[in-house]
């Protein structure tokens, strides 16, 4: 049987690629290139057709390489060409060291001056770059790309699709996730999980990482990351303990602290009033209206992208809140703590009934609000903790002791908005922030 090779990929990783193929002494039947025109040069090989053509060079050739550096790309092209009868050929550089004890999977290229360590694992597909240094038991997913000069010390895992870009350094033992995108230059000395994109001196998390469109490659990538699935839990976990005190206060508590706080010490304070200042400042869109102008500014005059996203994750945040707050005082519709203290003597929910104000006590506005923009807040400035805490407790106490809500009120509207806060970061900001960057670039606004 022949033993030519048919390169898939006509770029640079292909040139790359050949080059290892001549220092060996081999050559390439072809290559398959949908971007480039048939009898274009690669080195000294041609490409002579579409990638839609390797079914008829069956018979010419019997192996097969996917010279891609999209991780996706070349799963889904290799799948293909084993479906055809081809033979995913592992390709590596003379000039490479892989040690004996090691193991290459299928279709596996290793660039030259690449290092692979004792009883290190290289998966199915997958590019060791140009001098990348994968260390004694490190573990290489399938499909991943270690791009040129990582440094992957002993003992560490990656996991499939994942792309580690260049001159980044991962501490030993460490793990990365499946479908991760680590920026180059990047030292990781903390586990990433799955899904993620993530850069920096440490590597941080900074977004998550779209899943691959292939059904196929999907298999690889878990449904969720990490971060996702541990956003959903705190905020499932929270919402089903929140909801058994939210009954409980309902049914015990409420009515007995609002008939506490209704003495002559409350119209003493109700007179100050120096909590309910603070409360109207940040239930008003004052604080968005300071931060609007610096997101226009940061987004269509001087693109900067950490700020753009920071700034568009508290609009986003705070648009949510607002609209979540109406809505569930519409449907709850409960009386407000003064109304027991009123002829009528109302307490309790009015479903639907009542459209006035004093209908609206559940949940209460100004904690859900505080409550998100103090969790947006935590993520921006950590330094600042302590005082967003802070004013979210006097904010909840403002509104019980000003008899606009009852503890189960504040209490809803806070767990509410630290909700809202987590899931937009985790799951609509990301896509939002996204897509609107795309169309910044597409118009030249945002530069990469």
């Amino acid at each position: 049987m022949p033993e030519s090779i048919v390169i898939l990929g006509g770029g640079g990783h292909a040139a790359v690629v050949e080059a290892a193929l001549l220092s060996s002494g081999r050559g390439v039947e072809a290559f398959l290139d949908d971007g480039l025109p048939v009898g274009s040069k690669v080195i000294e090989g041609e490409v002579k057709g579409k990638i839609a053509d390797l079914a008829s060079l069956k018979g010419k050739a019997d192996k097969v390489h996917a010279a891609i550096g999209s991780n996706e790309a070349r799963f889904t092209l290799l799948h293909k060409a084993k479906e055809l009868g081809f033979k995913p050929e592992t390709i590596v550089h003379p000039t490479a060291f892989v040690d004996p004890s090691a193991k290459l999977g299928e279709g596996v290229f290793v660039a030259a001056g690449a290092f692979i360590g004792p009883r290190a694992e290289v998966g199915d597909g997958a590019i060791i770059n140009t001098k990348a240094s994968v260390d004694h038991d490190c573990r290489i997913g399938s499909y991943s790309h270690i791009c040129p000069g990582v440094i992957l010390t002993g003992a560490v895992k990656v996991g499939p699709l994942t792309t580690v870009g260049a001159g980044s350094i991962v501490k030993p033992l460490v793990k990365i996730g499946a479908n991760d995108l680590i920026g180059s230059g990047s030292i990781v000395v903390k586990n990433i999980g799955d899904n993620t994109v993530a850069f920096g001196s440490p590597a941080k998390a900074v977004k998550s990482n779209r899943r691959p469109k292939d059904p196929n490659a999907r298999k690889l990538a878990p449904k969720m990351s990490d971060s996702a699935k541990r956003t959903l839990t705190i905020v499932i976990v929270s919402l089903i303990f929140a909801t058994a005190f939210i009954l409980l206060s309902i049914w015990r508590y409420d009515r007995v602290l609002a008939e506490f706080v209704h003495t002559p010490l409350r119209d003493k304070l109700q007179d100050l009033n120096l909590l309910g200042e603070i409360s109207l400042i940040c239930k008003k869109p004052y604080v968005t209206m300071l931060v609007a102008p610096f997101f226009v500014f940061f987004t269509f005059i001087r693109f900067n992208r950490e700020w753009y996203r920071k700034l568009g994750y508290y609009l986003l945040s705070m648009g949510v809140c607002g609209v979540m707050s109406s809505l569930l005082k519409e449907c709850f519709r409960r009386a407000r703590p003064y109304n027991l203290f009123r002829e009528a003597g109302h307490y309790g929910f009015f479903f639907y009934e009542q459209t006035k104000n004093a209908f609206k006590s559940f949940p209460s506005g100004h904690s859900m609000e505080v409550a998100t923009m103090a969790a947006v807040f935590w993520f921006i400035f950590p330094k600042l903790r302590p005082f967003f805490v802070a004013a979210a407790v006097l904010m909840m106490a403002d509104r019980i002791l000003m008899e606009r809500h009852f503890l189960s009120d504040t209490i809803a509207g806070a767990t509410v908005g630290i909700a809202i806060a987590l899931l937009v970061k985790e799951f609509l900001a990301p896509i939002v922030l996204d897509l609107v960057e795309k169309l910044l670039k597409k118009a030249r606004i945002a530069k990469d």
